[in-house]
């Protein structure tokens, strides 16, 4: 995946995936891993620890987008940001 990000001819990066849909999270990652300052340094201790979590196929109700409660009581329209929440709940919590 990050060959294929930084093999364009028309651009230093590319944002895109290589397999449309599939491997997408993939290509995210590889796309942001270019603007992380220090990943390839070689002393590890210099490196900066980051993670690319791919959220965006839980974040919405069943069927892409819930249209009412109706259809789903535990989704409201628009979406969840259940994993915003863990994620807040985690790093303020082991603070």
């Amino acid at each position: 995946f990050e060959k294929y990000m930084t093999d364009s001819a028309f651009a230093d990066v590319r944002n895109g995936s290589a397999g449309g849909r599939a491997g997408s999270s993939n290509s995210a990652a590889a796309f942001l891993k270019q603007f992380v300052p220090n990943y390839n340094f070689d002393k590890e201790e210099e490196q900066i620890p980051w993670i690319h979590l791919d959220i965006a196929g839980t974040a919405w109700g069943p069927g892409g987008k819930a249209k009412s409660e109706a259809s789903n009581p535990l989704f409201k329209y628009g979406t969840s940001g259940v994993h915003v929440k863990t994620l807040h709940r985690m790093i303020t919590e082991n603070d």
